[in-house]
């Protein structure tokens, strides 16, 4: 804790949420103080809690939730059974909100200029001149370019960052004391989730701003936070300085959440830890410790009594009646969460499953462009090109990781391997066969052998259909009969991918996002393919389904043989789950090698950059700017324009992918660790006198 006076202070706080049998304790007896210019980061998985607590302390609690107890003290004044005025004044003066999806925070109707000035004091907005000046300048300070004329601009012409930036200055428009970010860097690619993480260390130190972090990512709590509390069924578990409580843990939940993370750093693992069981709901909240029925550390007595936080050594709290002593000799799970940092030496570790000699080529991508038109002002559609002549073989048994960020083209290709979308040149084949010159009863054929499991298991079920229809309907088009008839082959794939047959008469809203993602890739595997291709199939999952959810994929490759390609913006997932990636920027692979090689000596610097971006990742030159949009592509290489080692020549000449050694190929004038190479730091000496593209 530092010395500074608090500007938040919960103790004993209840919010209530309705139920069928009542209001329950969704938030139980919290308690929680955050110093001026402190950095606090809450972590848990849904459901814990997190955002409820967060939520109460402005009073923007969704409608029928209320708070049913304990105190808020926010810079001293009483929140708890405040008047209207007092809540109003304590909002627009004292706390700043910034929400999880900036493309939701932001009225797509106004501009940007007019949400920034409604965000600015009310003495403020009297004077347009005053309220414009003040809304530039806030933009400026959060690091928008051409803030003057971004005013002019409306929400859906920003990217991601820059909306986010946007969402962040309407915060800091009335000079908060207390900022709090609710999975404020969820929704972005991980170079601008850095420089938005950056941007909130900054304004924290220069404004001595508290800041209160939600956020499922440990990693990020790892590197961002002074202070860390785990909270699990609404109550606050463990808490204390963040290199103790995420270096050493106390509390069995927070091991356990810990070794559900696949290790972006240090040595791999077979297999990722999992919790049995799912999350507690707050209408089953048991009587002892709330943990206790997933607990691999528990006692008799632990389902009894409900432990009391005490303090620890450090200077946090732990509520557990047998608390870990000291971390990884006593945890429960092993501590893959805990490696140590990276380093590029490529003597390194052995891999866990090396890519060793490929297979047979299956599928092939040659020369495949794809182009999407987008409307430009009054003379018409401006095409551009998603996916610009890439070539990629995927070879039989492989897993096979596509990476990049959002706009490079990653998904596009995996939909037209799939044959979901149809090159406008090149062409994909399957074992030597041009998918496009197939005939109808060919093409099913080929569509049988690669199926896809899709990103969102909310968006991607028919929320009116039964698992049992679900998984059955391509079973039906392929074999025929009733739904009925099929339902044994539809429990042996519950079954394989962990479900219990008595789900099958359910519909998607009655799963967890777990289950429903195991009923998608139930589904891909009805008509038993030989390739899945996998589109960010984690990334809407808690850290600790997420776990379950990876070991399973790599169950059933084992199992049945299975050739994956997955599309995911996770290095740590790729990392676990494939055996060789290709990197994307801008419609065009970049670099292609197999994993260890790539993570331990990334011949591109947008690798690198991407890599170096990772919470916890080793020292390294970040990604600097916003990606380009595919319709912006510069001259030449398509990266120079970001890349800190760029040259007259990178502008002028496009590089074409080429093989270094054994299968790492790149495409760069000047890979990053060839001899010889030009650095922010030090150009090569056949390159001193000339200037940058």
């Amino acid at each position: 804790m530092t010395g500074n006076p608090p500007i938040l202070d919960i103790r004993g706080l209840r919010v209530m949420v309705p139920s069928a049998s009542g209001p329950v304790a969704a938030v139980d007896g919290v308690d929680l103080r955050i110093a001026e210019g402190e950095k606090f980061a809450l972590v848990g998985e849904s459901g814990s809690g997190k955002t409820l607590t967060a939520l109460s302390v402005p009073q923007l609690l969704p409608r029928g939730v209320a708070i049913g107890g304990g105190s808020i003290a926010l810079a001293g004044q009483e929140m708890v059974g405040a008047s209207r005025a007092e809540i109003e004044a304590a909002r627009t003066s004292t706390v700043g909100v910034i929400f999880q999806n900036p493309m939701t925070a932001l009225n797509p109707r106004l501009s940007i200029g007019a949400q920034v000035r409604e965000a600015l004091p009310a003495a403020v907005r009297r004077s347009r001149r005053a309220s414009r000046e003040r809304a530039v300048d806030l933009l400026s300070m959060v690091g928008v370019p051409r803030a003057a004329d971004r005013l002019r601009a409306y929400p859906h012409q920003l990217s991601g960052g820059l909306s986010q930036r946007v969402v962040i200055a309407m915060a800091l428009a009335r000079a908060p004391r207390l900022l709090i970010a609710d999975e404020s860097t969820t929704a972005l690619d991980v170079s601008v989730q850095a420089q938005i993480l950056d941007l909130l260390d900054e304004l924290a130190t220069t404004l001595d701003l508290g800041l209160l972090l939600i956020s499922h990512d440990l990693g990020l709590a790892r590197e961002r936070a002074d202070r860390v509390g785990v909270m699990y069924g609404g109550r606050l578990l463990e808490e204390g300085p963040a290199a103790r409580l995420l270096g050493a843990p106390r509390h069995p939940y927070t091991a356990a959440l810990l070794a559900s993370v696949p290790p972006h750093n240090g040595e791999r693992v077979a297999r990722l830890a999992t919790l049995p069981g799912a999350a507690v709901a707050p209408d089953r909240r048991p009587d002892g410790c709330v943990f206790a029925p997933r607990c691999g550390h528990a006692a008799a007595d632990c389902a009894a009594q409900s432990p009391p936080p005490t303090d620890d050594p450090d200077g946090g709290t732990v509520s557990c009646l047998y608390p870990l002593h000291s971390g990884a000799e006593d945890l429960p799970w092993p501590a893959t969460g805990t490696s140590a940092a990276p380093t590029q030496d490529p003597g390194g570790p052995e891999p866990l499953c090396d890519a060793g000699p490929l297979g047979a080529e299956f599928l092939r991508a040659d020369r495949v462009r794809k182009t999407f038109g987008i409307r430009h002002g009054m003379v018409g559609e401006r095409r551009f090109a998603a996916v610009d002549g890439v070539d990629l073989t995927v070879h039989r048994g492989e897993a096979l990781g596509l990476v990049g960020e959002s706009g490079c083209g990653k998904t596009t290709l995996a939909r037209m391997l799939v044959g979901l979308e149809t090159p406008d040149e090149g062409a994909v084949t399957l074992e030597g066969r041009d998918l496009d010159g197939l005939g109808r009863a060919e093409r099913r054929a080929a569509r049988r052998r690669v199926q896809m499991i899709y990103q969102d298991p909310y968006a991607s079920l028919d929320p009116d259909m039964t698992v049992l229809e679900i998984v059955a309907e391509p079973l039906q088009v392929v074999h025929g009969g009733r739904t009925r008839g099929h339902r044994a082959a539809v429990e042996r794939l519950l079954g394989e991918v962990g479900l219990a047959a008595e789900l099958i008469e359910r519909t998607p809203r009655a799963l967890s996002g777990g289950q429903r993602q195991r009923v998608g890739i139930a589904r891909a595997l009805a008509i038993d393919p030989e390739v899945i291709v996998a589109d960010e199939p984690v990334s809407a999952l808690d850290v600790s389904v997420q776990a379950t959810v990876l070991n399973l994929l790599a169950d059933l490759r084992e199992r049945r043989g299975l050739t994956y390609v997955t599309v995911s913006h996770d290095l740590s997932v790729v990392r676990h789950l494939c055996t060789r990636v290709a990197v994307m920027y801008l419609g065009r692979i970049v670099e292609l090698a197999p994993v260890e090689e790539l993570y331990r000596r990334p011949a591109h610097h947008y690798t690198a950059g991407l890599l170096a971006s990772v919470p916890g990742a080793a020292a390294g030159s970040r990604l600097r700017g916003e990606p380009v949009a595919p319709q912006d592509r510069p001259s030449g290489c398509p990266f120079r324009t970001r890349c800190p080692a760029a040259v007259s020549r990178c502008a002028e000449e496009t590089p074409a992918l080429r093989n270094l050694q054994d299968g790492h190929a790149v495409a760069c004038h000047f890979p990053a660790w060839q001899a010889g190479a030009p650095t922010p730091e030090r150009p090569a000496d056949h390159l001193v006198g000339r200037t940058k593209g």
